[in-house]
């Protein structure tokens, strides 16, 4: 447990405007790793969650890398949480660009942290993904649950699990799971009755086009083809790559490696590291999975990451 002794943290406000409100965590003691020298981690909104992220933790995050000696910004992104929406009419993705470039020039002007390592959960990671090509003071990305295509694989897996899953219930009740998606496809979306639904019915139009910007409404190949050259942009400019996914994203990823078998036409080689979480949730909902998600982040950069 971090105490006050361990990190300063600071309200900021950033941009030319200064209208993105943040806060910075900065660690007594500097890391002493060369290859983190004038480092810092810029955690990334998930999608409409503000800057404390699912669980508080985008802030437990902050304060641990800060104990490890990284400072960390976690920063309200325009339109949510404490930063009004920008003036300019712009799209969700140029808007999310213009707010990272501008976090990253205040980083560097106010505190001179040039090598930067992305932290992005869902939409945060896609959009780190879209960005860190743009940006060579980006050094690593650490994305969690990135939108991936389906791949042969996974619908080997997932055709497995829903039969497992079947076996274990009353033939009436199996019949009804096989007809469900029948259902829906006659007569439309359920009404809402579950927590998804429900969160969905919450939010206003945009919100929820913001929330479903890379969801199931895209094939897997307009997902594959999206993303291909953010990947490969990555790798060329020697950007060290952490993967974490979990189970709680069945509908889109059911295996470790099925980021591989969706580029094949990508050489990560040792620029990728892999974890897949299987008992965890999208979210992180428990403090052991949120606990897990940290320590594969903290062993990813104790290793010479993107030492050039």
């Amino acid at each position: 447990m971090s105490t006050p002794a361990d990190f300063r943290e600071h309200v900021v406000q950033m941009g030319p405007t200064k209208a993105h409100l943040g806060f910075l965590t900065r660690p007594l003691s500097p890391s002493t790793d060369p290859a983190l020298e004038n480092a810092a981690v810029v955690i990334l909104s998930a999608g409409i969650i503000h800057r404390v992220g699912a669980n508080r933790m985008h802030v437990q995050l902050a304060r641990r890398l800060a104990r490890e000696g990284l400072p960390t910004i976690r920063f309200d992104q325009s339109g949510l949480g404490d930063t009004p929406p920008r003036r300019e009419a712009t799209s969700l993705i140029d808007a999310c660009m213009a707010d990272y470039a501008e976090v990253l020039d205040w980083l560097e002007a106010e505190h001179g942290l040039t090598r930067i390592i992305l932290f992005g959960l869902c939409a945060g990671a896609d959009h780190g993904l879209l960005y860190a090509g743009r940006d060579d003071r980006v050094i690593g990305l650490a994305l969690l649950d990135q939108t991936l295509p389906r791949t042969h694989q996974y619908r080997l897996n997932h055709t497995a699990l829903r039969l497992k899953r079947l076996s274990s219930k009353t033939p009436g009740q199996a019949v009804s799971r096989i007809l469900e998606p029948l259902r829906t496809a006659a007569f439309g979306r359920q009404p809402a009755g579950t927590t998804t639904h429900q969160a969905q019915a919450a939010l206003p139009p945009d919100a929820e086009e913001a929330a479903m910007d890379f969801g199931p409404e895209r094939s897997d190949s307009e997902i594959h083809d999206l993303f291909l050259e953010p990947y490969r942009r990555a790798i060329a400019a020697n950007q060290d790559i952490l993967a974490i996914f979990t189970g709680g994203l069945e509908n889109r990823h059911n295996y470790r490696e099925q980021i591989l078998d969706a580029y094949p036409e990508i050489d990560f080689g040792r620029r990728l590291t892999l974890h897949y979480m299987d008992a965890s949730d999208h979210a992180f909902t428990r403090e052991r999975d949120r606990e897990a998600m940290t320590r594969h982040v903290l062993d990813w950069l104790k290793t010479p990451l993107a030492a050039k």
